[in-house]
């Protein structure tokens, strides 16, 4: 008996570690990559904005247009904006929270879906 609640409060303690999302994804890494991008942008740059104001809104599991049947293959669509909500952006992110590039030939790959950070 011992065992099994030792078992169930190891795997609780497990599941709860696995980030705050239902992607999977390390939410501090993104945030890194998009304030990495953000501070190259113009609007950020001639903003006077600090990285504190950058907010990721929402990330999409996305995949290349007329390539869905191949799956998955690490590739995000990541919205985020100013605090201020003035400056609004959609950019490509990689499976190593490489931020950047359009989404010009992507889209959402619903088998995954998105996560809403601002709900």
């Amino acid at each position: 008996m011992k065992r099994l609640i030792t078992t169930l409060l190891l795997a609780g303690v497990v599941l709860t570690g696995c980030g705050g999302n239902p992607l999977g994804l390390d939410e501090e890494r993104l945030q890194e990559g998009v304030v990495e991008r953000a501070m190259k942008a113009a609007a950020v740059k001639n903003g006077d904005y600090t990285e504190d104001d950058i907010e990721v809104v929402e990330v999409c599991a996305a995949v290349r247009v007329g390539e869905e049947a191949f799956g998955h293959e690490g590739y995000y669509g990541v919205t985020w904006q100013t605090a201020d909500g003035e400056n609004r952006f959609e950019d490509r992110m990689d499976e190593n929270y490489e931020v950047g590039g359009a989404l010009n030939g992507y889209m959402i790959y619903e088998e995954i879906g998105c996560h809403n950070f601002k709900e």
